[in-house]
């Protein structure tokens, strides 16, 4: 009985054996020959192994195509700047920005000692006329601080809420004592030179008045604690030896080259400490001030001359200079050489450290120099010619040493 038992199972089960061998079947003939019968499942599978065989292929497609559209994108980058150099500087404006902010300080010294090149052929010319340097020192710098007191209201006028200019703006009270400072700075300068000249040529004192070159690394070094550049000092030292070779006649000392010496300190000092001021004052501000205050202490010096009352000076002294030279070469000297080269002085000094600024400076009678020979049919000699070549060098030097960062930049102490 249990024999029957068994093959009535065996007998029920086998619809359903059967027909889980046909599924099997299906699905085996389905894989091997992708028959549409049991669409959904042998699709999917299907589907799957074409996408596994072919996913290496589409994969290094896709990586290539990423390569092409990089390289093409760099290719394009590369033909742009090809193309923007080719129209020359404008077609890339922040370089170019960059490159004037970094050659505009220097085009301005350098201006500026082209301005006061050309004054020394007009000042001898003035004085040839048998006018009295006190004279002309009060006219320039009287000239010159009423053109930047006028430019100064001018400029209140169109916008009376503007500020300063200056984000680091001092307070008055400090903008005024470095203005006042700056300007009897200049004026001992200017005084000390004009009484050297009664005993000393104006080639000596031209040379010993560059002592400034040399005294300025120095005054920096001691009393702003700061550390000059080796190429700066070779710069100072090339530019000295220059000087000497363009200026000195091998005469012996006198009390004039005493004097001389006292307005290159002076000069000096005021290159070191406008530095300091144009940190945090407006440049048309600063020189205002200033020469209102070499204005005031050259009228004090002519006032303070025995048997030369300062009514006298003005109803007849100043009525002959006007007569005997003219407007012209006063006015010249007051708005280019004193009020235009001051302003350019102050804008360059901006981001010049002082000791650099100073090298340009000795430009100065190159330029005269060259004046001197247009204007005035003065000839030089092979040392002159030698000493002029070496103040271009010195120059040369100094401008490499700022652009390698050796030259440091400014370290402003209103103090």
């Amino acid at each position: 009985m249990g024999n029957g038992e068994n093959s009535r199972r065996n007998l029920n089960a086998m619809p359903s054996l059967w027909f889980q061998g046909r599924r099997r079947r299906q699905r085996e003939s389905r894989v091997a020959f992708g028959t549409p019968i049991g669409w959904r499942g042998g699709g999917q599978r299907a589907v799957g192994a074409v996408a596994s065989a072919t996913a290496p292929y589409f994969t290094r497609h896709a990586v290539h195509q990423q390569t092409i559209s990089r390289m093409r994108r760099r290719a394009s980058a590369v033909i742009t700047r090809q193309r923007l150099r080719l129209r020359g500087p404008a077609g890339e404006p922040e370089r170019v920005a960059e490159r004037l902010r970094d050659i505009g300080p220097w085009a301005s010294l350098n201006m500026a000692a082209v301005l006061w090149g050309s004054q020394h052929a007009v000042v001898k010319q003035v004085i040839e006329q048998g006018v009295d340097p006190a004279w002309v020192n009060l006219g320039r710098f009287g000239a010159g601080a009423l053109v930047f007191w006028l430019v100064q209201l001018g400029r209140r006028v169109r916008a009376p809420d503007r500020g300063d200019g200056s984000a680091r703006a001092a307070p008055l009270a400090e903008r005024l004592r470095l203005a006042i400072e700056l300007g009897v700075w200049m004026f001992l300068g200017y005084a000390f030179q004009s009484v050297g000249l009664q005993t000393t040529t104006a080639a000596r004192s031209g040379f010993l008045l560059y002592m400034n070159v040399k005294l300025v690394p120095i005054f920096a070094a001691i009393f702003l604690r700061r550390r000059i550049a080796a190429l700066t000092w070779l710069s100072a030292a090339v530019a000295f030896a220059g000087t000497a070779l363009l200026s000195y006649d091998g005469a012996p000392p006198n009390v004039g080259d005493a004097w001389s010496l006292a307005a290159a300190a002076a000069s000096a000092l005021f290159i070191l400490r406008l530095e300091c001021a144009v940190a945090v004052m407006p440049p048309i501000e600063l020189n205002a001030w200033s020469l209102s205050t070499v204005t005031l202490c050259s009228a004090l010096w002519m006032a303070a001359v025995p048997n030369a009352p300062a009514a006298s000076l003005l109803q007849h002294q100043l009525p002959d200079v006007v007569r005997s030279v003219g407007a012209l070469p006063i006015l010249y000297l007051g708005l280019v050489t004193t009020a235009l080269a001051s302003w350019l002085q102050a804008v360059g000094q901006r981001r010049i450290p002082a000791e650099q600024a100073a090298i340009l400076y000795a430009l100065d009678p190159v330029y005269g120099a060259l004046f001197a020979y247009m204007l005035l049919d003065e000839q030089l000699g092979a040392q002159g010619w030698l000493g002029a070549a070496l103040i271009v060098v010195a120059a040369l030097v100094s401008r490499r040493a700022t652009r390698n960062g050796d030259g440091g930049r400014p370290t402003h102490r209103s103090g």
